[in-house]
C-alpha cells in the first residue's frame, strides 16, 4: 500500500503533537503529513479515492457526525477503549457494544479486542475493521 497523505485531527494541539511524534517515529518518509487542529465533526472528507479513515479514540466522540460524512465504500477503521477516564464520553463496555454503536453505519469486515494489564489498572481496546455502508 503506498500512502501519500496522512491528515491528523485533534481538538488538543498536545494531542496532535504527539500523534506527529507518532508518526515521525515510524518513519513516514514521503508521506505528506497534514495537522489539523480543529473539530473533526466539522470538516467534510476530502472525495479522494482509497481513502482510509481511522479514528483510534472513539471514546472521546461524543457524536457519529464524523462517521456519516464519510464516503460510501471508505474503509474504516475504529477503536475505543473501556478504560475509565474523564474524558471519555462514549465508552463501550464490551465489543459487542462497540459493534452495535456502529453497525448501521459499516459494513464489517473485522473486529478484534486486546486486552491491557498494569499493576494500577486494566482495560480493552476494542477494535472494528470494516466499509462504509
Amino acid at each position: 500500500i503506498q500512502i501519500d497523505r496522512i491528515d491528523l485531527y485533534d481538538l488538543t494541539l498536545s494531542d496532535l503533537e504527539v500523534s506527529k511524534k507518532i508518526l515521525n517515529f515510524f518513519d513516514c518518509e514521503g508521506v505528506h503529513v497534514v495537522p489539523h487542529h480543529q473539530d473533526v465533526n466539522q470538516v467534510p472528507p476530502v472525495g479522494i479515492e482509497n481513502q482510509i479513515f481511522i479514528n483510534t479514540s472513539c471514546e472521546h466522540m461524543a457524536s457519529q457526525d464524523w462517521l456519516i460524512k464519510i464516503p460510501k465504500d471508505s474503509f474504516i477503521v475504529l477503536q475505543a477503549t473501556d478504560m475509565p477516564h474523564k474524558e471519555h464520553i462514549n465508552s463501550p463496555q464490551s465489543l459487542d457494544h462497540f459493534i452495535e454503536k456502529y453497525a448501521d453505519h459499516l459494513n464489517i469486515l473485522e473486529t478484534d479486542q486486546l486486552p491491557f494489564e498494569y499493576p494500577d489498572k486494566s482495560f480493552t481496546r476494542f477494535m472494528i475493521f470494516g466499509t462504509k455502508k
